[in-house]
């Protein structure tokens, strides 16, 4: 959080000397300090103040989502879970989270994590987006059960601060009982240790693009129990399935 709210409070005094600078310039005796000091020192006060306006905006949706706290969960861990967990998480979860083989994406397993999806998708500009060691070796070992179903419901972190890409994808929408059996299946996975960064990182200009709109925002927060549709050859499955399968995530929301 520091090192983006250096930044911001940089900019934000840079925008009130500068809009102290054009206040300046207007008053003064001779014309062509009006016009070239009003003018250069005005616009470049609106820039320092659209930024400010943008980081500070990205900041508070960054750094303070008003997301729901952990619930006080115990999960237990039962076979039947664990299974269910492997299958949900073979799914939804491999595919970022594996381990990054020599090309640099994921590999499968273990689920180390390390891939970092803005590097990869050519926007490393705004800061690291790598993936999270989802085994007990990494830093969901200090999460109690209730803070990884937070993660996965809601998309913040243990320190309620959003989660960049994990806030934007459709795992939310799963069952509670579904969410509980990922937690059931990390937690049986041995710990294995992540062979690079992981974690969110997100910059200032991150932050700016946050703040203006440019990234895509946060779903609408989900309350309550959720639970899936009876399991069979139905459409309103399918859509359950298609849902921890991210197919919208290529295929668009139709």
């Amino acid at each position: 959080m520091l090192t983006n709210l250096l930044p911001l409070l940089l900019v934000l005094g840079l925008a009130v000397l500068f809009g102290w600078l054009t206040y300046r310039a207007i008053r003064a005796k001779k014309l062509w300090v009006k016009l070239a000091g009003g003018l250069g020192a005005g616009a470049l006060t609106l820039l320092l103040a659209a930024l400010t306006y943008a980081g500070g905006s990205g900041f508070v949706a960054l750094y303070f989502p008003g997301a729901a706290p952990a619930p006080d969960l115990q999960v237990a861990r039962t076979p039947e879970q664990i299974a269910r967990g492997e299958y949900l998480v073979t799914i939804a979860c491999v595919g970022c989270h594996g381990q990054p083989g020599p090309d640099g994406n994921p590999a499968g397993h273990p689920l180390t994590g390390g891939w970092d999806l803005a590097a990869a998708e050519g926007f490393g500009f705004i800061g690291q987006m790598a993936t999270e060691n989802l085994t007990p070796g990494g830093k969901l070992a200090a999460y109690s059960d209730g803070e990884i179903f937070r993660v996965l419901r809601h998309g913040v972190d243990q320190n309620s601060y959003t989660l960049a890409m994990m806030s934007g994808l459709p795992y939310r929408e799963m069952s509670d009982a579904d969410l509980q059996a990922i937690v059931a299946y990390l937690r049986s996975l041995p710990p294995a240790a992540a062979t690079g960064p992981t974690g969110d990182a997100m910059n200032f200009v991150g932050l700016v693009l946050v703040g203006a709109g440019l990234l895509p925002p946060s779903p609408a927060p989900i309350e309550g129990v959720v639970t899936a549709p009876p399991e069979g050859l139905t459409a309103e499955y399918g859509r359950y399935v298609a849902t921890f399968g991210e197919c919208r995530g290529c295929h668009g929301p139709t």
